[in-house]
């Protein structure tokens, strides 16, 4: 299996994420699967180029994209796309969802991008694990959410002060975005996404 986990930043930078990235693609380096990282070419705080493109670390292969645009911790880069595009994965982990190379999707657009690449959806829900404190429920009570009925169940189960605002706020998600929750998609491949045309001059 071919894994790709995109994140904003990656060994020899330190911190949380980065920690979890390399943990999670060294696990399956060792477990034989041809595992990716797509970071960009940059430290934290300062530095733009000044790693190596692509190397090996402990069995993961490492591939630094040119910034366009840096600031603070975020990072721009156009050539994000086709770098995904060009390894075709079986799984694409994107890390860290605030930064600019994850934009949110709707629930449909994300199982259309799904069906348009060859794979097929098994399962799909809304999770609000990334809310924990906010919701005020045990995972169980609402990791699968799928639709406004369900977060209504769930504040007659448990209506607490958290889980009344959490409910009232939901009928907002689709006008800000911030508010969205996470979407998990258990999909299978069934078919190699067709060719695709493009034209590159006028």
């Amino acid at each position: 299996m071919r894994i790709a986990h995109i994140a904003p930043f990656y060994a020899p930078v330190i911190g949380g994420v980065e920690e979890v990235v390399k943990r999670v693609a060294e696990y399956t380096a060792s477990k034989g699967h041809e595992t990716y990282v797509i970071t960009y070419n940059r430290l934290r705080d300062s530095g733009v180029g000044l790693l190596t493109r692509e190397e090996e670390i402990n069995g993961v292969h490492v591939i630094r994209l040119k910034p366009d645009l840096t600031w603070s911790h975020g990072t721009y880069s156009s050539e994000l796309p086709q770098a995904v595009k060009s390894l075709k994965p079986d799984v694409v982990h994107v890390h860290a969802w605030r930064h600019p190379h994850v934009r949110e999707y709707t629930m449909p657009e994300v199982l259309a991008m799904l069906e348009e690449t060859g794979f097929k959806s098994v399962e799909y829900y809304y999770s609000a694990v990334n809310d924990l404190t906010y919701v005020n429920a045990e995972p169980e009570d609402y990791k699968r959410l799928r639709g406004y009925a369900d977060l209504l169940k769930l504040a007659i189960k448990k209506p607490t002060k958290l889980t009344l605002i959490r409910t009232t706020a939901y009928p907002l998600v689709k006008l800000v975005l911030s508010l969205r929750m996470l979407i998990v998609a258990i999909s299978q491949r069934y078919r190699e996404p067709p060719p695709t045309a493009i034209e590159r001059w006028g």
